[in-house]
């Protein structure tokens, strides 16, 4: 398996470790707000370099908001990955 599909591999288990995360700490703030809480949810989905957002509930237009800057922040970190390797391979063929 190649570094690229490793490190790939592993920021999926930590998408998914971040979301049991955030599931858990909704219901332990349910629990310590006795059941009155209120739900906002906010995403972004990047397909070719257009992203695609959405928000919905109490503070969704915020949760939006953040959820755009840091997909970009990780596309900008992407591409700043794949040149680093390409300039690793490089220097390794010389």
């Amino acid at each position: 398996m190649s570094g690229l599909t490793k490190m790939g591999f592993s920021i999926f288990l930590v998408g998914l470790l971040i979301m049991a995360a955030s599931l858990a700490s909704y219901f332990i703030y349910l629990v310590v707000q006795g059941l009155r809480g209120a739900v906002g949810v906010g995403g972004c989905i990047i397909l070719f370099f257009i992203p695609i957002c959405f928000g919905l509930g109490e503070r969704g237009d915020l949760l939006m908001t953040i959820s755009l800057v840091l997909a970009l922040a990780l596309a900008a970190a992407l591409i700043a990955l794949l040149a680093y390797s390409r300039r690793i391979n490089y220097i390794k063929r010389l």
